[in-house]
């Protein structure tokens, strides 16, 4: 009788919930007067500047189309714009402090001295974005895609970058102490004199990266072929990877070499232990006892290249030119009918 009791008191419990233990949902908005908390995603013909200088403070735009228009010095803070269009848009001195940006798209945007802490970033576009001198302090860009953006002089501190594209993007002077940085994407990024102290690189992949000058101390998971370039006071110089390797660095394990040039160089006993070497120029490399377990040598001329008691267990060769190559065993051969 008890225990019957008590499920029918906490169903009851369960069924008069009240319902402002719920999210709470904003009022419609007045579309020619936007006004703050409210949901605004019903106005589907706001004029081009007609938010300019608003106090729009927690509004929902969700997946409203805003291309091009301008925000600048606008209120959007904890303002909803999940999946919002935002290309082109002008948010120069505009404030998105916690605002929700999950999926929005920001390409081309002008977020110049924005205000974005512990902003939700997650996988957004901001393709070739104008973010010089943006605060993101502790803001989430997870998975997001800033190719080609500018954030010279950006506060990131504290911000997830994890599997963020990052590609051709200037982080020049950025400051990044204690940004994680695990599994993004930095090929031709300039960091030139960025401050990266404490930052977290586990698996980042690196390449043609401009670190000269970058505060690289306490650093967590940097490859070796960074560490070798820094000097005791944790600054790095301007060596690059491909400078490292024509200076006899040779500890690559899993390090991003695709479409590599590096023709003609002694690489004998080098470790490539899961390297990506795909379509890299290997022409006439001595790769003598190298270590090549499980790397990736897909489209890769080896042409005249010699491979003479390398560790070749897992590797993939599938159209590598092995035209002229020495120390290929026959099974290999055989399984990519080379």
């Amino acid at each position: 009788m008890l225990r019957v009791l008590a499920s029918f008191l906490l169903i009851s419990m369960l069924v008069t919930t009240p319902r402002f233990m719920k999210a709470k949902e904003l009022p419609p908005g007045q579309c020619q007067n936007p006004q703050p908390q409210t949901d605004l995603t019903h106005c589907k013909r706001f004029s081009r500047t007609s938010l300019r200088g608003k106090d729009l403070n927690g509004v929902s735009l969700q997946k409203l189309n805003l291309s091009r228009f301008d925000l600048r010095e606008t209120n959007l803070t904890s303002a909803d714009l999940r999946g919002t269009r935002l290309r082109g848009a002008k948010l120069k001195g505009s404030i998105l402090e916690s605002a929700d940006l999950r999926g929005a798209i920001l390409d081309l945007a002008n977020l110049e001295g924005t205000q974005l802490q512990k902003a939700r970033l997650q996988e957004a576009s901001l393709l070739s974005t104008n973010l010089k001198n943006a605060n993101l302090h502790e803001s989430n860009l997870h998975k997001a895609n800033l190719y080609g953006a500018n954030l010279r002089g950006a506060q990131l501190n504290k911000a997830n970058l994890g599997e963020t594209e990052l590609s051709e993007a200037n982080l020049a002077q950025a400051k990044l102490i204690s940004s994680n940085l695990a599994g993004a994407i930095l090929t031709h990024t300039i960091l030139e004199k960025a401050n990266l102290q404490g930052a977290y690189f586990q698996a980042t992949r690196i390449r043609m990266t401009n670190l000269e000058g970058a505060y690289l101390k306490d650093a967590v998971g940097l490859p070796a072929w960074v560490l070798k370039g820094m000097g005791d006071e944790g600054t790095h110089s301007s060596l690059r990877l491909e400078d490292a390797i024509r200076q006899g660095f040779r500890q690559l394990d899993g390090v991003d070499l695709s479409g590599a040039d590096l023709n003609r160089l002694d690489l004998s006993a080098g470790s490539f232990i899961y390297a990506n070497l795909k379509y890299a120029d290997l022409e006439g490399s001595n790769l003598q006892g190298a270590n090549l377990q499980g790397a990736n040598l897909q489209g890769a001329n080896l042409k005249g290249a010699d491979l003479t008691d390398a560790n070749l267990e897992d590797v993939n060769l599938y159209y590598a030119n092995l035209q002229e190559a020495k120390g290929i065993p026959q099974t290999l051969k055989d399984e990519f009918n080379l």
